[in-house]
């Protein structure tokens, strides 16, 4: 538990540090929330790496929340013809073995917008711009998957 807090701290202090410069004040880090869209239901015990982008803000307590940005598209998602899983690192293996464009066409594809403790209101207001900034860039709202009604 005391090193947990010890890492915690240094994390605090190099916000804290990059909130003092003016030119490089940071609201929020915005990132992947996975390696991959999806992965089947028995993937996790190879692809559990793959969630390396959320265990690190989970372990710091900070306040996150995930956007859909995209969908991934057969197409443009697929793996160029050259792509080759043997000369990947075991991480990648564990994760790009499941990776298959066609199979995941029309999943969602997600960022993370990630803030300090306790700051759910900044993140959330946040998450609101991101949203806002990808409707008028897209010239609509992300569409969510069939027979999805969300939260009312």
């Amino acid at each position: 538990m005391a090193r947990r807090e010890a890492y915690r701290s240094r994390f605090f202090d190099w916000w804290d540090v990059q909130n003092q410069r003016p030119e490089s004040g940071l609201d929020a880090i915005l990132c992947p929330v996975n390696a991959l869209p999806a992965t089947p239901h028995d993937a996790m015990g190879t692809a559990a790496w793959a969630c390396g982008y959320t265990f690190l803000f989970n372990l710091l307590d900070y306040t996150a929340g995930v956007i859909p940005v995209t969908k991934v598209d057969r197409i443009k998602d697929k793996l160029p013809e050259t792509f080759e899983l043997g000369k990947m690192n075991g991480i990648a293996k564990g994760i790009y073995r499941y990776y298959d464009a066609e199979k995941m066409h029309g999943l969602p594809v997600g960022v993370q917008v990630v803030g300090r403790r306790l700051e759910e209101e900044k993140v959330l207001s946040i998450m609101e711009r991101v949203e806002g900034a990808l409707e008028r860039w897209n010239g609509g709202r992300y569409e969510l998957l069939e027979g999805w009604r969300g939260v009312d």
